[in-house]
């Protein structure tokens, strides 16, 4: 009998660490291309190119029909898109360069760009994932999911005195907190937490989005930033805060959706 790759004496992890690494090996080197030889379907064929070329190619302009525009905001406009190779529908959020640099501003759309590329933030189902990210000459673009349900503050208006009933609120409470979470395992202080913010797709599901306050968590971090209303005293205080503060927004949002 042959002899056992794995040493039953390591630790746990480390035997399912190069059990993985040899499965990986195998289905790479050996399992995929006998699959891929054997008539697969040539529409997975085709999905299959897509995602080589997506990795390979940077996206461009050119990437996608950009259709009506959905919004606008603090730099500039957020378009409906389509790619073509795929079809697949997205939100484009162009932010200006021209107008970025009048208003001095161009950190901010740095720290979006950059919390939206953390790997924890940008795989999460409950934050705005970024799936593309290129510049034109005129503008920075971030290709990110299409939310079709409006935001928490829309859904709001539409209820009688301002106040959700409780079995909502808790479903939107509880996806804030995993997104929260998500936020802050990245060691992210999200710093803007409101009802606007928290987008609604087709099917009620919500995720965090606009992170251009965003900012990571270090020692003595100090500054005012978000929104009146849902700023935590600390900060209003100009005193050291950390992660905290986003606890003290939700806090606000959930007394502002019972209580109108």
């Amino acid at each position: 009998m042959g002899r056992s790759l794995v040493n039953p004496g390591a630790p746990a992890q480390s035997q399912f660490d190069l059990i993985e690494a040899l499965l990986v090996d195998y289905c790479e080197k050996v399992a995929l291309p006998l699959w891929l030889n054997k008539g697969t379907n040539p529409k997975l064929l085709e999905y299959l190119r897509y995602l080589k070329i997506q990795h390979e190619v940077p996206p461009t302009e050119k990437t996608f029909n950009v259709f009506r525009t959905m919004g606008k905001g603090g730099f500039g406009l957020v378009k409906g898109c389509r790619t073509f190779t795929t079809g697949r529908m997205y939100a484009m959020k162009e932010m200006d360069m021209k107008h970025v640099k009048q208003k001095k501003c161009k950190t901010l759309c740095d720290q979006e760009h950059w919390a939206l590329s953390i790997p924890l933030v940008c795989d999460s189902p409950f934050c705005v994932n970024m799936k593309y990210a290129f510049k034109t000459e005129a503008a920075l673009c971030l290709v990110i999911d299409l939310m079709m349900g409006g935001d928490l503050s829309f859904h709001l208006d539409k209820a009688e005195g301002r106040k959700m009933p409780e079995n909502f609120v808790r479903y939107y409470s509880a996806r804030v907190v995993l997104g929260l979470e998500v936020m802050h395992e990245a060691k992210i202080v999200y710093r803007d937490l409101k009802p606007e913010n928290v987008l609604v797709d087709g099917d009620g599901r919500t995720r965090l989005s606009d992170l251009g306050l965003a900012v990571p968590l270090a020692p003595g971090l100090k500054g005012i930033a978000g929104t009146p209303g849902y700023l935590a005293p600390e900060m209003l205080q100009h005193k050291p805060y950390d992660q905290s503060v986003d606890w003290w927004s939700f806090g606000c949002m959930i007394y502002e959706m019972v209580n109108g």
